[in-house]
């Protein structure tokens, strides 16, 4: 008998990655929006995320006036060691694992000879979550 049941709820896969040395924040960005989220999104095809979200750190020079891109917590470089983190919303536990099933195939090579390119390996982490959202009242 199985212990852990399917779960019920959207299933979040999150990525931190890290752009390779000598790439600038403006680089990375425009790579990873332009080349290599559209190519993730052409060969996953019916295995791609219901969403794809990637959330870039600023430098403190693009911050609104008077705050610096870490509010709370070191605002040392080394705390930093991620340029991205990407958020993949998944329909519940069988999307994720046909996902990650593909992920695993030869279809997927050409993403990681991709990735390859403009990440740093030793950075990226992945983590599966849950997801809970709060909204303001009107």
């Amino acid at each position: 008998m199985n212990k852990n049941p399917p779960t019920k709820y959207p299933v979040v896969l999150t990525a931190l990655t890290r752009r390779k040395e000598g790439t600038t924040i403006e680089e990375f960005l425009d790579y990873n929006e332009n080349v290599f989220a559209p190519l993730v999104k052409k060969i996953a095809g019916k295995v791609y995320p219901l969403s794809w979200s990637r959330h870039y750190h600023v430098e403190d020079s693009e911050c609104p006036m008077g705050l610096t891109r870490i509010l709370v917590g070191s605002n040392v470089d080394e705390s930093m060691d991620w340029d991205v983190i990407g958020e993949m919303l998944f329909e519940d536990e069988l999307h994720l694992q046909q996902f990650i099933t593909f992920l695993h195939s030869d279809a997927a090579l050409e993403i990681f000879e991709e990735e390859a390119k403009f990440i740093d390996q030793s950075k990226k982490k992945m983590v599966v979550m849950k997801r809970a959202v709060t909204f303001r009242d009107s």
